[in-house]
């Protein structure tokens, strides 16, 4: 060891160093740049409590703001279809109250558009279907009229396209329209077999629409795809039976899964645009229709619903992963729920609310504090230059998640060599803290760092210089 050294006490929310800067190959995988695979300890998933909108709905619509804040508004309260809104805020996980919608409607959609602003359209009104629409600025609380969307709609679908335009289609009209947020005016957007109330529209990586199922006095298997560019329907593979009121939720790879409807089976299916495909996937443990999907951590959360076969309202909630084309189930809600709305957060936990006034947030299975990982870095393959000691020894890279907010302290005790440890934000791959020596003739490593709930980090371990040995990774809160 150098005697010119410095030792080095831990250090707190240091946010100023980036990935790049430090070494890390940063287009390789994560799995790639990993020198060994790390081995924790799970905290369960589990959902909790969330507080209470100002309203019973269900049959609503939930949008994510550009903010991080969620937007809730109309729905059905047992009684009146309902114009108030709601502002779910994610940091302090509270609910206040909005402006309402200029009109009160339920089983209508919503979508956030490219500015900020939020679209809603069609529905049930008190006077029966409606063609109105109207937009909302969460900069100035207000809603304001976006003209008729040509004919009454309902249990239709709002999709944001690629050139900011919004298609409407699906639901009790046969016209699909297109909706212009900068004339604030709706034109066609072709024609074709289009009533389909229940249905479901999703972008897709090509810039068209995959249009699917849905109920037009029976049940419908038959598949469409839009293409904005030429303002164009075409028939797409058939299901491999009819769904109505089912979800489509696109994957990370692009794909889309297809889940439940009112009489399925609870069987789903993929959908590839490379190939214009359909296959067939895992089958869910109970089947579902009205029910809630969202993306978390890379898997397709699945919350609530009835169905035909089965009114009882569902409290129970499973996962798809991708990865191995199965579901799994996970922790249950705190309640049954059908008609209800969700949406995936920025920090990993998706909230879900609708049917009474009550709310709830899944967080998913994460890393618990405990020993992270324990090898030895001098056969690891991570290369990493850290910013507060020399080191051209081999890297150890491993990835933990926060169960919940705190502060939380890496350290590498047990460890039987020089260690160097950094901690990386795995989002911004900003420097979250770099540290040498934990104190004075220790030459051991602690990092303490302010978490948020959700939070992904990369811990690298390495030795000092050109050292390496057997290391024990772990974190304490």
């Amino acid at each position: 060891m150098s005697l010119h050294r410095n030792p080095r006490g831990v250090v707190v929310l240091l946010a100023v160093t980036a990935l790049v800067g430090c070494g890390v190959d940063a287009s390789l995988p994560l799995a790639e740049r990993e020198g060994t695979a790390a081995s924790s300890a799970l905290a369960a998933a589990r959902w909790e409590a969330t507080g209470f909108m100002s309203d019973s709905r269900r049959s609503t619509s939930m949008v994510r703001l550009t903010s991080g804040k969620v937007l809730i508004a109309g729905g059905y309260s047992g009684s009146a279809h309902v114009a108030s809104a709601d502002i779910y805020d994610p940091a302090s996980r509270t609910w206040s109250m909005a402006a309402p919608m200029l009109t009160g409607r339920s089983e209508h959609p919503s979508v956030l558009l490219q500015d900020g602003r939020v679209l809603v359209a069609g529905g049930y009104t008190a006077s029966g279907a409606t063609n109105t629409a109207e937009v909302y600025n969460p900069s100035t609380n207000t809603w304001a009229s976006a003209g008729s969307i040509g004919v009454n709609n309902v249990n239709f679908t709002l999709t944001l396209l690629n050139n900011g335009r919004v298609l409407a289609s699906g639901g009790s009209a046969t016209t699909p329209m297109l909706f212009n947020p900068a004339t604030n005016t709706w034109t066609s957007a072709g024609s074709g077999d289009l009533g389909r109330q229940g249905s479901t529209a999703t972008l897709l990586p090509n810039g068209k629409v995959l249009l699917t199922g849905g109920w037009n006095g029976t049940m419908i298997a038959t598949t469409r795809l839009y293409d904005p560019v030429s303002n164009t329907w075409a028939a797409g593979p058939t299901m491999g039976a009819p769904r109505y009121r089912h979800s489509a939720t696109r994957l990370p790879d692009g794909r889309v899964l297809l889940t439940g409807g009112w009489t399925h089976s609870g069987a789903s299916e993929l959908y590839d645009s490379s190939t214009n495909t359909l296959s067939p996937t895992g089958t869910m443990s109970t089947t579902r229709a009205f029910h809630v999907a969202a993306l978390v951590d890379g898997k397709v959360l699945v919350s609530g619903g009835h169905t035909e076969g089965d009114r009882t309202m569902r409290q129970s909630a499973e996962l798809f992963d991708p990865a191995t084309n199965s579901w799994s189930l996970t922790a249950p809600m705190r309640s049954a729920r059908t008609f209800h709305a969700g949406v995936a957060l920025a920090d990993g936990s998706v909230l879900v609310a609708g049917l009474d006034r009550s709310a709830e947030l899944y967080f998913p299975e994460t890393a618990a504090p405990g020993q992270i990982a324990q090898g030895n870095t001098c056969s690891a393959t991570g290369t990493f230059s850290p910013s507060c000691a020399f080191s051209v020894s081999p890297a150890s890279i491993h990835a933990w998640t926060a169960p919940v907010a705190g502060i939380f302290t890496f350290h590498t005790l047990g460890s039987d060599f020089d260690t160097v440890l950094e901690l990386v934000d795995d989002s911004t791959q900003q420097s979250l803290g770099c540290n040498d020596e934990a104190s004075s003739g220790n030459s051991q490593s602690s990092v303490t760092v302010s978490l948020n709930a959700g939070q992904r980090v990369r811990a690298v371990v390495q030795g000092y210089s050109v050292n390496c040995g057997n290391f024990v990774l772990s974190v304490i809160q």
